[in-house]
């Protein structure tokens, strides 16, 4: 007589619901899919998707085998190809400034972690030392250039100390790269462990091409890169006009990547960016770890990070979330292994705090946090500790924020000073009409339920890249039963926190609604949806369990969004196209040769201050809502700032009323594409800038709108 196992038999029960499950997202999906499938095709190339679609497979099929056979041989014949590109890209140089600055941060990070712990690290800790690192360099820049100590030979001096201090760990913590280096292919996983990881290495490996080209991407180009360049440039952060309210509160990463822009440019910055978001995986699987998950539940965590379309662009676009997500899980993960290390506790208080200080959203995991901290009982004296910790990192950016925009909290928070300072005078462009005020709308709680499937199968109202976590999210939900009851309230609660401030942001209008602000949150809940979902399919065992996982890995797949630029970015790094020509796909590159380093330009729809050339520029698409503001009133505020030039993007149609209402008074300049470029005609006493009682702003008073010329850029 056979004996059923009660546990087999509910592992079998979730794997079918889990099938299931699968099953009505991807009939739910269905257009959103067919129209990526599409994207895809045109990706591929038109007339030969058929035949790339086929060696895609291919070669996914032979990385497979190679991860299921034999991983360390495939890990080195990627490693091999990767080398190549490096050098075919042109990114060599940038590739050893790169490793340079990683090795350097490792080193930080180790002497941070031996401060706070008080003993030294040991093995298995690399995403902790290196989110440590990043955060203490980034905290120590800004403070250094307060004091205006920012220069090569001051930081070549203090790099020597440090290394000079922290000799005797450079040979350990080199055994320590090795041997998690072997850790990633020791041993062979089970061929569904193993299709998840390929798609994982898809994924990483595609973000890799993206950052061996120039990033094109909106943010990174509008005050991204700008900070970094400016801040490299001038060894201290200031403000950028005309993007209050859209920069800071806070960017300590931003200030970490200075340091590779003065240590090898742009190219150094994208790499530097490139380690940090892949050590953030690191930091997620190191998490699932911790938690007590094993066997699939790490490359479970692992396949949906990279599928969240939120999170793996950013592989590649130069961003602040997915760093402030490896603040986060290092911080969760030391949390996680404090109940025998207390100190490890304030250390997680540290990396939380460079979290917050990097992505004001990185706050939306205190609640998580703190379960987690309740979980390994901490005491109200060790918790009060850990809030200290936390304000190490943040504290430098309070005082800059009241230093240099009027008060702490700016811009998140104005108390009626930020708007007599400086950064919201003239100088800083036009400014919303005070006497708007967002709509009152109330709270919607049947909504909280409908925001994740708006965002999962609405894609288009919210963006074509980051305004979605994929699908595999919403299936992973099914993990939270994995755990006990206890455990599943404090989840129920921290994701609460973390949706009901989203409502409210995404109706007051005054935040981007945005769901790649939510980044920072998603490696925890990954990595806690993994466990569980791990436990309650029995480690998806059993002939149910692998079909459950061949349907989660579909469910990932399901939106190809990071596999859209991935065809076009390995031409460009196999046949080692130059920067300038991947800049050309920028309607608006080739104007900025018609702009002077002394214009005054004015953007309509754009968006590209990192390459225009003018030391003056104000952006009137963040702060100016165009559609509810007077012509004529719109046309008074910019006079005063003396603009000589105006690029206008047609494809911002918002803008269209307020640039008709200029009739006759420009003359065109250039044009390509969706951008044109104008010139004020200084014949018309109408357009002409005004020579009334508002002066035109003084460029020493804006100390970031400067471009760098020529003479201006740092030696690489």
């Amino acid at each position: 007589m056979s004996v059923t196992n009660p546990a087999r038999t509910s592992s079998a029960r979730v794997s079918v619901l889990v099938v299931v499950l699968s099953l009505l997202i991807l009939i739910r999906a269905g257009r959103l899919i067919l129209m990526y499938v599409n994207r895809l095709g045109i990706a591929l190339g038109s007339g030969r998707a058929g035949g790339a679609l086929a060696a895609l497979v291919f070669v996914f099929l032979l990385v497979f085998l190679g991860i299921a056979k034999a991983p360390r041989i495939t890990a080195a014949a990627i490693g091999l190809l990767s080398l190549f590109l490096i050098v075919r890209s042109g990114n060599a140089a940038a590739f050893a400034v790169t490793a340079g600055l990683v090795g350097l941060t490792l080193l930080a990070g180790d002497a941070v972690a031996r401060l706070i712990r008080g003993k030294e690290t040991e093995g298995g800790e690399l995403p902790i030392l290196i989110a440590a690192g990043s955060v203490a360099i980034g905290t120590v820049l800004l403070v250094l250039g307060e004091a205006h100590l920012i220069n090569r030979l001051s930081l070549l001096i203090i790099a020597a100390a440090l290394v000079g201090v922290r000799r005797g760990r450079i040979g350990e913590l080199a055994r320590q790269v090795a041997d998690g280096a072997r850790a990633l292919t020791s041993g062979t996983p089970r061929p569904i462990e193993a299709l998840w990881i390929t798609i994982v290495v898809a994924v990483l490996f595609l973000g890799f091409l993206g950052a061996l080209r120039p990033d094109l991407s909106w943010d990174a180009l509008s005050y991204h890169l700008p900070q970094i360049r400016d801040f490299a440039l001038k060894g201290r952060v200031e403000p950028l006009p005309n993007l209050y309210p859209v920069t800071y509160l806070w960017h300590t990463y931003d200030t970490y990547l200075g340091l590779g822009y003065l240590a090898g440019g742009d190219r150094a910055v994208r790499l530097l960016h490139l380690a940090i978001g892949l050590t953030a995986f690191g930091a997620t699987a190191l998490l699932v770890k911790r938690l007590g998950g094993a066997g699939s539940a790490i490359p479970l965590a692992l396949l949906a990070v990279a599928t969240c379309p939120s999170a793996s662009v950013q592989l590649m676009e130069t961003y602040v979330d997915l760093a402030a997500a490896l603040f986060l899980a290092a911080a969760a993960a030391e949390l996680a292994a404090c109940r025998r290390e207390p100190r490890r506790a304030l250390l997680a208080g540290f990396l939380f705090g460079g979290a917050a200080a990097a992505k004001f959203f990185s706050l939306l995991g205190t609640v998580g946090l703190a379960a987690l901290a309740l979980r390994r009982q901490l005491s109200l004296r060790t918790a009060a500790a850990v809030l200290l910790f936390a304000a190490i990192p943040v504290i430098p950016w309070l005082a800059w924020n009241q230093k240099h925009l009027g008060f702490f909290l700016a811009p998140y928070a104005d108390p009626g000073k930020a708007h007599r300072h400086e950064a919201s005078s003239p100088n800083y462009g036009p400014r919303p009409d005070p006497r708007r005020t967002p709509p009152e709308r109330p709270l919607e709680i049947a909504r909280l339920f409908v925001i994740p499937f708006d965002l999962a199968f609405h894609v288009s109202r919210f963006g074509k890249s980051d305004g979605f976590t994929g699908l595999l999210g919403l299936l992973m939900v099914v993990g939270a039963w994995g755990w006990n009851r206890k455990v599943f309230v404090l989840f129920c609660a921290a994701a609460a926190f973390a949706v009901v401030p989203w409502y409210f942001a995404s109706n007051v209008g005054s935040i981007a609604y945005s769901n790649r602000y939510l980044v920072p949150v998603f490696p925890l809940f990954a990595a806690f949806t993994a466990v569980g979902l791990a436990r309650l399919t029995d480690d998806f065992r059993g002939r149910t369990g692998g079909t459950a996982a061949i349907s989660a890995a579909a469910v990932a797949v399901a939106l190809p969004l990071p596999f859209l630029t991935g065809p076009t970015d390995l031409r460009i790094a196999w046949k080692g196209v130059s920067p300038e020509v991947v800049l050309q796909s920028l309607p608006d590159y080739t104007l900025w040769k018609q702009v002077r380093r002394d214009d005054r330009v004015l953007f309509l729809g754009e968006h590209d201050r990192y390459h225009c050339p003018a030391r003056f520029v104000v952006n009137d698409v963040i702060l100016h809502q165009a559609r509810d503001v007077d012509p004529s009133r719109w046309a008074s505020e910019w006079r005063p700032l003396g603009i000589n030039v105006i690029l206008f993007r047609s494809d911002w149609r918002d803008a269209q009323d307020l640039f008709d209402s200029l009739g006759d008074c420009l003359q065109p300049a250039a044009s390509r594409s969706v951008a044109r470029l104008y010139r004020v005609d200084p014949r018309r006493t109408d357009c002409a800038p005004s020579s009334g009682s508002s002066p035109a702003p003084n460029e020493s008073s804006l100390p970031n709108s400067e471009a760098p010329g020529e003479e201006d850029k740092p030696t690489r």
